[in-house]
């Protein structure tokens, strides 16, 4: 639960980080003679404002291996982008996608921040994926301009005995499918 609301304040803060530097850049954009639609205008990714409908893209199915049924698949409150997979275990996994500065965040926590070291490259999700092993697994993802992260909390003690044995490879794996389905989901 400490994981869950911890993640869930750092989104938080991290969104709101976003639309702070959003409006910034916006009124830096009108002040310099350019319009803040212009602005928005001559990004050529629109993935920023993509939505995923959680329940057509992904099915409990998805974590199977990785969390003790029954599994939900829920979107994440205040996010158009953002899908929980949860148990009644403690157990979730967070899939979040999108170009927009709160997800490029998280990417380059994995990818250039001295977190990098803790994270190994991984082959065949998107152009370039990192994936980190350990107690709550964690994968980064990049197609195009569009992140994919995934967060993987094992849950409770009884929980997490029962996964421990999932080889890092297959959890690697799985995970990794929920990026490619992500991708896929938002036209990258």
């Amino acid at each position: 639960m400490l994981r869950w609301t911890t993640r869930s304040t750092a989104i938080a803060c991290t969104m709101c980080l976003g639309v702070a530097c959003s409006q910034s850049r916006g009124q830096a954009a009108v002040a310099g003679g350019q319009s803040a639609d212009a602005l928005v205008a001559g990004r050529a990714d629109t993935t920023a404002d993509a939505t995923i409908d959680c329940k057509k893209v992904y099915s409990p199915a998805d974590a199977a291996g990785l969390l003790m049924p029954p599994v939900t698949v829920e979107p994440v409150p205040g996010s158009v982008a953002w899908c929980a997979f949860g148990n009644d275990f403690s157990g979730d996994i967070t899939v979040s996608v999108g170009s927009d500065e709160s997800v490029e965040v998280m990417w380059n926590d994995a990818t250039l921040s001295s977190n990098r070291v803790k994270f190994a490259p991984l082959a065949g999700v998107g152009d370039k994926a990192v994936f980190k092993a350990g107690t709550n697994p964690e994968l980064a993802s990049k197609k195009g301009r569009v992140y994919c992260i995934v967060a993987y909390d094992r849950g409770t003690s009884d929980h997490y005995k029962t996964f421990k044995s999932v080889g890092t490879a297959e959890v690697a794996k799985k995970l990794g499918t929920l990026c490619t389905k992500a991708f896929a989901a938002v036209g990258a």
